[in-house]
């Protein structure tokens, strides 16, 4: 977020065109004007210009606590005991800071479903598969030689009274 702030200070955006610039001009421009009851989430002002901006929008209706709550949830929350976990979580945070500049579409079906369940996926898995190193459970047995020697669990047919 502080890289949209420097490219609308240094870059000379303007907020109104329908582009990337123009959409990280306006919510620059809307995070500027807040108040301290925007922050908070206790005011609605700004909320139908907030609607092509996913983080003053996520702001304006939670606040600024619940923005906080959420980027540490999803930068803490994953265990990054191998690289490709590390690599889904930097990619997913750099995703979430980039979209929410400019579009609330990660609070959407659209981006969202896919988005955590990869997410989730990866967290869930105890290790990687590797292809090729999957093992049988359970070692096939060679079949003994001889007569086989019926099971004292099965069940007999025949006469009852013989049982």
């Amino acid at each position: 977020m502080a890289l949209g702030f420097v490219l609308v200070s240094f870059g000379h955006y303007e907020p109104g065109g329908d582009d990337f610039p123009g959409r990280i001009a306006h919510t620059v421009f809307l995070l500027r004007n807040y108040g301290v009851s925007e922050y908070l989430g206790l005011s609605d002002e700004f909320m139908s210009k907030a609607v092509d901006s996913g983080i003053a929008y996520l702001i304006t209706t939670q606040s600024i606590l619940v923005v906080i709550a959420l980027w540490a949830t999803i930068a803490m929350a994953g265990s990054e005991d191998r690289p490709d976990k590390t690599r889904i979580i930097h990619a997913v945070m750099i995703y979430v800071g980039f979209n929410m500049m400019v579009s609330f579409a990660l609070l959407t079906i659209k981006t969202a479903a896919l988005l955590w369940f990869c997410y989730g996926a990866l967290q869930g898995r105890k290790t990687a598969p590797v292809l090729g190193s999957e093992k049988r459970r359970f070692p096939v047995r060679a079949r003994p030689q001889g007569r086989l020697e019926p099971s004292t669990a099965s069940i007999r047919l025949g006469d009852p009274a013989e049982a």
